[in-house]
C-alpha cells in the first residue's frame, strides 16, 4: 500500500474538508473535496492537471486528454 492519508474535517459539521499525506511526491499538495467550493464560475478558475489511482479507473472511463496520469501514489 502507499502512504496513507491524514483527512481534516469540519468542527462544526463534520464534513471532510481535505486531505494530505506525507508521501515525498505529494508533500506539498492538499486534496480538496471540491463539493466544498461555492461561487459563480469556481471551477472555471482552478487548475487541474493531474488524474490520482488511474489504475482503479472503470473501463469505460476515459483518461483527460493532456492530464498527468498517476496509477498509484508513491510511498
Amino acid at each position: 500500500m502507499g502512504s496513507p492519508f491524514e483527512s481534516f474535517f469540519c468542527g462544526d459539521c463534520g464534513s471532510l474538508i481535505y486531505k494530505k499525506t506525507a508521501a515525498h511526491a505529494m508533500q506539498d499538495v492538499a486534496i480538496v473535496a471540491a463539493g466544498l467550493l461555492d461561487g459563480d464560475g469556481i471551477f472555471e478558475d482552478l487548475s487541474m492537471d493531474t488524474e490520482l489511482y488511474t489504475e482503479h479507473r472503470a473501463n469505460w472511463l476515459k483518461p483527460m486528454d493532456g492530464w498527468t496520469q498517476v496509477q498509484k501514489l508513491p510511498s
